[in-house]
C-alpha cells in the first residue's frame, strides 16, 4: 500500500520518480521532511505518523467537499468507488470559541504545549516566543498546529501560511478565534 502511494505521488510530481533505490521509508521522508535525517523522520513517522495521516485523510476530505473517498484501487470499470473513511479519534464535543474567553483558550493551548513539549505549563506565557524563548524547532511547530487544528476544528489554513507566524500562544488563540474553532 506504502509502495501504490509512492508510485501515485511520483506520477503527480511529488516526490522523484524512480528513486534509485530508495526504501519506501525513504521515500516518504524524501517527500515529506527532505531536510531532516533518516533516523529523526523515523522516530517522528514512529510517534506521529498516525497524526500526519489523519491530518492528510482530513484535508483530503475536505478537498474534496464529502465524507467518503474514492478507493485507491476503482472498480473493475474503472470508476473509483467509495470507501469509508478510516476510523480516526473524535475530538470530544465542544462549545464554540465565542463561549470561551480568551484567557482561558491561552491557559488551554498552554496545557498542550506543556504536554506534547514535556515542560512545565507555567513556561507558556501568551507572549513566550516558542522558538526563540523555547527552543521549539519549525518541524515540532507545524507538528504542533496541526494538533492544535484537529482539536479546535480548524478549517485547513492556506498554503502559504508558515508555522513562524504563529510563534505565540496568543497568535494561537487569536487564529483559533478568527476561524471560528471549537473548543
Amino acid at each position: 500500500m506504502l509502495r501504490q502511494a509512492l508510485d501515485r505521488l511520483a506520477s503527480v510530481g511529488a516526490v522523484p520518480a524512480g528513486s534509485g533505490g530508495l526504501s519506501p521509508a525513504d521515500q516518504l521522508r524524501a517527500a515529506l521532511l527532505s531536510d531532516v535525517p533518516a533516523e529523526d523522520f523515523e522516530a517522528f513517522w514512529n510517534g506521529r505518523g498516525v497524526d500526519v495521516r489523519a491530518f492528510a485523510r482530513e484535508a483530503y476530505l475536505t478537498y474534496l467537499g464529502a465524507k467518503e473517498e474514492p478507493s485507491v484501487n476503482g472498480s473493475a470499470n474503472g470508476a473509483a468507488q467509495p470507501v469509508a473513511a478510516a476510523a480516526v479519534p473524535a475530538a470530544p464535543v465542544a462549545a464554540p470559541v465565542a463561549a470561551v474567553d480568551r484567557d482561558t483558550l491561552v491557559r488551554q493551548l498552554a496545557d498542550i504545549y506543556a504536554e506534547a513539549l514535556e515542560y512545565p505549563a507555567e513556561v507558556f506565557e501568551e507572549g513566550t516566543d516558542l522558538e526563540a524563548e523555547l527552543g521549539v524547532d519549525s518541524v515540532k511547530q507545524t507538528e504542533l498546529l496541526v494538533r492544535v487544528g484537529n482539536r479546535y476544528e480548524l478549517p485547513p489554513r492556506p498554503s502559504d501560511v508558515r508555522p513562524a507566524a504563529f510563534n505565540t500562544l496568543g497568535k494561537i488563540a487569536d487564529l483559533i478565534i478568527a476561524s471560528g474553532g471549537s473548543v
